[in-house]
């Protein structure tokens, strides 16, 4: 799941590297590629991302992309 997840925002920022707390809108990760990112994940995990999540903060790091792939995915097995 994380190696998929880094593949989606190495296509969408300008750096090929990058840890998974960096603020990723500092490295190239703008409003059309986060869109861009949004639209990918959802349909690469088969998840949809709730209205009150598609933030900026939300997509500001691999760790709280990560976070959210996964409670959303988490949910989806319970119910």
């Amino acid at each position: 799941m994380e190696d998929k997840l880094t593949g989606l925002i190495v296509k969408n920022i300008s750096s090929q590297t990058f840890n998974d707390d960096q603020d990723l809108r500092l490295i190239g990760l703008d409003s059309l590629k986060m869109i861009r990112l949004i639209v990918e994940i959802e349909e690469i995990y088969d998840i949809t991302i709730p209205d009150e999540l598609l933030t900026s903060e939300t997509f500001s790091t691999k760790k709280k992309i990560l976070n959210v792939i996964q409670d959303i995915l988490s949910k989806k097995s319970e119910g």
